[in-house]
């Protein structure tokens, strides 16, 4: 099924059924050990991207249709998530904040968001703005990406100000993550991704990816047509400090607090 705005999309498994929609781990005696090997970091930044799209496993799928929010389908997407990073990029493992299955869908996907992008080297977003969230949560309901003229006024940003939004319908935040990150390129049903190498592949991994300054965010969901449809907008600030943060919900701080790390 579409999204409102005919940016969408929706991946299906082997037996013709949705599974996604979107515009994307001793005691005793001395014993001689092989060496640890070298892991080698050959990270994918904008316009780099993976070879190819990679959709998860059936057997995750299968999972995650029985019963999305379960920690058994959310650990079977996390460990699909820490074998890609691991196979694609030579990245290690991150780890998600104690208080995670208490967060939001759009919290869940603000902390997603900075832990893949802290892990490559680029600045983490520092909060989520009220004003952002709300137009977010806006277009989650009518599964489209978010567009910066439909928020209320950010204080102290520009609402002329370069910004890139993203949208899924999925399991849960991690199956989003997931098809942002490593499902998003030729075969994966991205309108416009018609070759390995068409401009319109990989769009919502580059925006997760993108950093052209300081940036805020806003995060919304809803649950809609028995899908979590989650919507983001990522905005640049002038400086670090342009939106105050008595604007911010919830903020990277909040999560490194409890516990997540990269």
């Amino acid at each position: 099924m579409p999204s409102v705005d005919g940016q969408g999309y929706v991946v299906t498994n082997t037996a013709g059924q949705a599974t996604a929609l979107g515009d994307a781990v001793n005691p005793g005696a001395p014993v001689a050990s092989a060496p640890t090997p070298t892991v080698t970091q050959h990270l994918l930044l904008p316009p780099n991207n993976p070879a190819s799209s990679v959709p998860t496993s059936q057997s995750t799928l299968d999972l995650c249709a029985a019963a999305p929010t379960s920690s058994s389908c959310q650990s079977a997407v996390l460990a699909e998530i820490q074998n890609m990073r691991s196979s694609e990029e030579g990245l290690g493992s991150f780890t998600l904040p104690d208080n995670y299955d208490s967060l939001t869908p759009g919290q869940q996907a603000f902390v997603l968001i900075n832990l893949e992008r802290g892990s490559r080297g680029l600045a983490p977003i520092a909060g989520m703005s009220s004003e952002l969230n709300a137009a977010s949560r806006q277009d989650a309901n009518g599964w489209m990406d978010p567009a910066l003229n439909q928020s209320a006024p950010v204080p102290g940003l520009s609402m002329y100000a370069p910004w890139q939004s993203i949208w899924d319908a999925g399991y849960n935040a991690l199956f989003s993550d997931y098809q942002w990150m490593y499902a998003d390129g030729y075969g994966s049903g991205v309108p416009g991704c018609t070759s390995p190498t068409a401009s319109a592949c990989w769009g919502h991994r580059d925006a997760i990816l993108w950093s052209p300054g300081p940036l805020v965010m806003g995060a919304g969901s809803a649950f809609v047509s028995g899908y979590t449809s989650i919507s983001a907008i990522f905005v640049q600030m002038s400086s670090p400090n342009s939106v105050p943060t008595s604007d911010y919900t919830y903020t990277w701080a909040d999560a490194v607090a409890h516990g997540a790390s990269y």
